[in-house]
């Protein structure tokens, strides 16, 4: 009974959050079983409460510096150190602008978190989709300096999908090669089926991505440290999001250099 008092301790202790908890895994019983699935549980709990506190920090860290700037702003208006003027007042609105986009960036991040839970999903033909998406992206490609080249397949591709979530995706993905394509630059944008899946190839110019950076662009609120940094404000959140509606739909993505000299995400997503 000892290893079963043991357990029964154990789990108190994990219950009331302690996850540094472990048992003894000798054995080939079932006893032993059980304690390596407890070891497991308790140790994935304890990397989670980890990565909870860095993503907190992380998001107070991000918060904190709009915040302070338009502290600094108003209290040197306020002082008299700056006169209130248009273009004062063109930086504050700014600096909202950001903020508030930091934040529905991570609200966002939030619900894509809940997963399918919170999708609609409907009957979506890509290419008629993709279609329109690629038009509605034409103007600003344009003002950019981008020079924008879609390869559209002729076989026909209907998906489960939430539009409004894979738009979403599309977006972020597209804001992203705005934001960090050298000027004149370029995109490629392509797909294809392949058995019960649909690959989709977005290519941009440079520059690109060292390898060891590019492994970590899906993690939340990381910026590179190299030419593709935070130059132009972006928040780090956008390939997360990108991440979760692509898994969300039951499908994945992955990185790699362009032959352009930028960066290639390829998402696979399931074809009826």
């Amino acid at each position: 009974l000892r290893p079963i008092r043991l357990l029964q301790e154990g789990m108190k202790k994990l219950a009331s959050g302690d996850y540094t908890q472990r048992l003894d895994e000798r054995g080939n019983d079932e006893l032993a079983q059980l304690a390596k699935q407890f070891n497991f549980m308790a140790k994935s709990l304890d990397e989670n409460k980890s990565v909870q506190r860095q993503w907190i920090a992380d998001i107070s860290h991000e918060l904190r510096t709009p915040v302070a700037v338009l502290r600094g702003e108003i209290e040197a208006l306020v002082d008299g150190v700056r006169p209130l003027n248009e273009q004062r007042m063109r930086s504050l609105h700014e600096e909202v602008l950001q903020l508030q986009a930091l934040i529905s960036e991570l609200h966002e991040l939030n619900v894509s978190d809940l997963g399918s839970l919170q999708y609609q999903m409907v009957d979506l033909d890509f290419s008629d989709f993709m279609h329109s998406l690629m038009t509605q992206f034409a103007s600003a490609s344009d003002e950019a300096n981008l020079t924008l080249h879609c390869v559209e397949s002729t076989q026909p591709c209907m998906i489960k999908a939430d539009e409004h979530k894979l738009k979403q995706m599309f977006v972020n993905l597209f804001n992203n090669t705005l934001s960090y394509t050298d000027q004149p630059g370029a995109l490629s944008v392509s797909w294809q089926v392949e058995g019960k899946t649909l690959k989709i190839f977005w290519a941009d110019s440079a520059p690109g991505v060292n390898p060891q950076e590019r492994e970590k662009l899906f993690d939340r609120l990381f910026r590179g440290e190299s030419s593709r940094n935070r130059r132009t404000g972006g928040s780090g959140l956008g390939l997360a999001i990108v991440k979760n509606i692509v898994e969300s739909h039951g499908g994945s993505i992955e990185v790699e250099d362009s032959s352009f000299g930028g960066l290639m995400f390829t998402l696979r997503l399931p074809i009826q």
